[in-house]
């Protein structure tokens, strides 16, 4: 301990104070070869005796720039050998992958990432993923999500701790971290991709930031660090609330969620608001799109005394009839699809209990687990999900033309028909497979043969869903 230099002490303090890292973990260490990333290296290799941890690397190589990432991920080799720590690497072309599963690049190159260091975590062991995130990125990201418009949650900011992602560096200004790199003589990898003014976060990094310290507030990250961590523990608390509401006031009635006005009416709006969006979450598999204005639409509803509806994105409708205020997926073209639904009818899963699904002539099994539960042995008929990814609403039908599949472990999604051809699944039997699917409609589970990578079972979960068919 006092060999430790000033900046690791501050860090090791951070660990212990926030529990990040438990007794014998293995911890990987998302390295870019940037300055954040490689400090975190140079700390964590320090405090690894103290904190009782085992370190390894990951890097995933998106060769946007050519021989600049190339150079990084000779860099991020380089480190690992010096340090004598496993090192996992991969090459994609981000590029590709971005387009072909349809997000615009900053999101995408952001979940092909986290994809990335998930699958080294599950198939290595590592109990915890430490990041480099830092005071400086909290106070970006904290102003980036005013300018957009945010609630309590987005003036949390970045959390020191999220699930097996971890963040040791949050509480230390970027010039502490640039000032011990030197005091080591430590090499680190430069992004100029960090100095393109195209992007929103460098021009508040570059331009808004310093307007702001130069002109009315000296302090100002630290003073937004220290807001967004009072804010965190606020924003928990109240969701918390609203989650155990919401799970007590739901009902579900054939196809569609139903929450009681009256109910709805006698809940402060703090958790209103809560409860609201985690219904619209349930019915629509998330929250994109969503803003406050139509939480508020929402909210107009409750106070009318007679019936109303309205749509929100993702085709998601909300009714008020009498004391019910109804959820569901509309339907859009219901003339068309009628006939090809009675064809192929889907089944709305009773989450726990037994449902029988007639055109695969067998009965699913849904019970509800929580953690300690060895599924290393699942047979075909067997699938075991998490129940917090996937939601309550789960439904099981035959494959439809046109359905798509992200199998577990892929890097991407592809057409079921695509997976059918590379299982050599005979024709005859396609059409007849049952799949599951949750409340966006995604396949979470081919029924007998694979699982999707959206259900799987991370080290975070906590809600495991279990899954047998009875034939």
């Amino acid at each position: 301990m006092n060999d430790l230099l000033p900046f690791e002490q501050v860090v090791l303090g951070t660990c212990q104070h926030l529990g990040l890292f438990p007794e014998g973990a293995k911890v990987l260490l998302a390295l870019s070869g940037g300055p954040d990333s490689t400090a975190l290296l140079h700390v964590l290799k320090q405090l690894a005796p103290t904190l009782k941890i085992s370190l390894g690397i990951a890097h995933l190589n998106h060769q946007m720039r050519g021989e600049d990432s190339a150079q990084d991920a000779n860099f991020v080799q380089s480190q690992a050998k010096e340090n004598s720590l496993p090192c996992h690497l991969k090459d994609v072309d981000m590029k590709h992958w971005v387009e072909t599963n349809g997000y615009s690049f900053q999101e995408g190159a952001r979940v092909c990432r986290k994809l990335f260091f998930s699958e080294v975590a599950d198939e290595w062991g590592y109990h915890r993923i430490a990041l480099g995130h830092h005071q400086d990125d909290q106070a970006e990201t904290v102003l980036m999500n005013i300018l957009r418009g945010t609630g309590l949650k987005g003036l949390g900011g970045i959390l020191p701790e999220s699930g097996l992602w971890v963040r040791p560096l949050i509480y230390c200004p970027r010039q502490e971290i640039m000032d011990y790199l030197d005091s080591l003589n430590a090499d680190y990898r430069r992004d100029v991709s960090n100095e393109d003014m195209t992007y929103l976060r460098n021009k508040v990094r570059l331009e808004l930031i310093p307007e702001i310290e130069n002109r009315f507030a000296p302090r100002f990250k630290s003073q937004l660090g220290k807001m967004a961590q009072l804010l965190q523990d606020d924003e928990a608390y109240l969701s918390g609330q609203a989650e155990e509401l919401f799970h007590k006031l739901r009902q579900w009635k054939e196809q569609v969620l139903v929450l009681s006005v009256t109910d709805l009416q006698n809940l402060h709006p703090a958790l209103l608001n809560r409860v609201l969006r985690l219904a619209i979450q349930e019915i629509k598999g998330d929250l994109k799109r969503i803003e406050f204005d139509h939480i508020q639409q929402v909210c107009l509803l409750l106070e009318e005394p007679a019936s109303g509806a309205c749509v929100l994105p993702g085709d998601i409708k909300i009714s008020r009839v009498a004391d019910d205020l109804i959820l569901s997926q509309l339907d859009r073209n219901p003339i068309a699809d009628s006939a090809h639904r009675d064809a192929n009818p889907s089944v709305l899963l009773q989450i726990p209990g037994e449902t029988r699904f007639g055109p695969g002539n067998f009965t699913l099994r849904a019970r509800i687990e929580s953690g300690g539960l060895d599924y290393s042995n699942a047979h075909s008929n067997q699938a075991f999900l998490d129940l917090d990814a996937v939601g309550h609403r789960v439904e099981v039908r035959c494959h439809r033309a046109g359905d798509k599949f992200w199998p577990l472990g892929a890097s991407g999604g592809k057409k079921l028909k695509s997976w059918f051809i590379d299982h050599k699944i005979p024709k005859a039997l396609r059409s007849k497979m049952p799949v599951l699917t949750d409340a966006s409609g995604d396949i979470i589970w081919v029924y007998g043969h694979q699982i999707s990578e959206k259900a799987k079972i991370r080290p975070e979960t906590q809600n495991i869903l279990c899954l047998e068919g009875l034939e």
